[in-house]
């Protein structure tokens, strides 16, 4: 599919690509794509395949196709999942504001917002171990430890500018996380979230080439009678530092925050993998480097 487009074998083959059921290729888009560029693109695309011939539109299918495992994968019933926004920061006049930092892009100067975006997925078991069975306001219990790992190696992380290098085992120099319970009314839990992180390649982080020291606080409201979230809401804050070693990285010790909040789940595009999840097994575990 790949070699009807116009990236050649030897080379990266990145990028946005559009093509029928049937295999036959639509478009090619390189690497960062305005919405505007992309949106025009779809609708080139859309236009080519309405002058497609039935067939190539309407390809005779399986009904039993057998997917791949390794490419096919969904949310175990029971997964709460939450969408994790990050963004890069500066700080003016004592205050956290947006990075409208200039950057090179496609050899020209540009500007370029820093946003990226990803899905974090707790299991059943896991956010069930997070609801006490008999609530009392002031308690403290820790998030469990499965959770922790995941949250600090997969999604504390800088992708603003791409895809972000993961955090080994080795390099969660500090991580802790507790819920405490704030309030119980009627059915309704209603905990806060904090904790905080020092993630770096270097048990020292003053020698460290890379890291990212952060803290954490958020609000969870659990609602007993329907066994339901009603809100899960996160902030994560810190500065950031070294070379991202999948993409660019902005120079020296910058401010990232990365914000997790409640998602329904029920469409498809709430449902996409965590992209560490490509490697399904440690995405679970976190076990592995």
């Amino acid at each position: 599919m790949a070699d009807q487009g116009p990236l050649k074998r030897g080379g990266s083959r990145q990028g946005i690509y559009a093509l029928t059921a049937s295999g036959r290729f639509l478009f090619h888009a390189w690497g960062d794509v305005s919405p505007d560029v992309l949106r025009q693109k779809l609708r080139e695309a859309v236009r080519v395949f309405k002058a497609l011939l039935d067939n190539d539109r309407s390809p005779d299918v399986p009904e039993n196709v057998k997917l791949d495992p390794d490419y096919s994968r969904s949310p175990p019933p029971g997964t709460l999942i939450l969408s994790v926004y990050s963004r890069a920061l500066d700080q003016k006049r004592g205050e956290w504001c947006a990075c409208d930092e200039r950057v090179v892009l496609d050899n020209r100067i540009g500007v370029r917002v820093l946003t990226a975006y990803d899905h974090l997925w707790i299991m059943e078991e896991e956010w069930k171990a997070m609801i006490p069975a008999s609530a009392k306001k002031g308690d403290v219990l820790p998030v469990p430890a499965a959770v922790v790992k995941r949250v600090s190696r997969f999604h504390l992380v800088d992708n603003t500018r791409g895809e972000p290098g993961y955090w080994k085992e080795k390099e969660l120099q500090r991580t802790n996380m507790t819920l405490k319970i704030d309030d119980v009314s009627g059915t309704l839990i209603k905990m806060r979230l904090d904790g905080e992180a020092l993630l770096a390649s270097d048990a020292d982080a003053q020698r460290a080439k890379r890291g990212f020291d952060v803290s954490l606080i958020g609000y969870v409201d659990y609602d007993v009678s329907t066994k339901k979230f009603r809100r899960f809401d996160l902030l994560a804050i810190g500065t950031r530092w070294g070379s991202n070693p999948w993409s660019t990285s902005r120079p020296g010790r910058t401010p990232l925050g990365i914000v997790f909040e409640l998602t329904r789940g029920d469409s498809a595009a709430d449902r996409l993998p965590p992209l560490a999840a490509r490697d399904w097994r440690m995405y679970l575990t976190s076990i592995g480097n």
